[in-house]
């Protein structure tokens, strides 16, 4: 048989390798979850739009209501209107390029 000596250090041996795998395993956790935090944000927040060009008589209104997303209340696509495009009131004006949201 092994004297206690050896036995000991066999056993603090298997202890820091386990310490250390886990600290590994932990490290390569926190890494993988940082990074599919990273990632899973990009393109859903990023908002999608398409460019309208305002033609005489139109409304900002009538361009919510011709382009208005299923499902969407059109006070609320109104304002995101407003929104994506920097403009405080509903007053547009012929040739004016807007970006709707999508």
């Amino acid at each position: 048989m092994y004297p206690v000596r050896y036995d000991r250090r066999k056993r603090d041996r298997k202890k820091r390798r386990r310490k250390k795998l886990v600290v590994l395993l932990l490290s390569i956790c926190i890494i993988l979850g940082a990074s599919v935090l990273m990632n899973s944000g990009g393109a859903a927040d990023v908002p999608q739009y398409m460019e309208y060009v305002v033609q005489p008589g139109d409304t900002l209104w009538k361009i919510a209501r011709s382009n208005l997303p299923a499902g969407m209340d059109i006070r609320e696509y109104v304002f995101q209107i407003k929104k994506a495009n920097d403009n405080s009131s509903s007053i547009i004006y012929p040739g004016e390029a807007l970006r709707l949201p999508i």
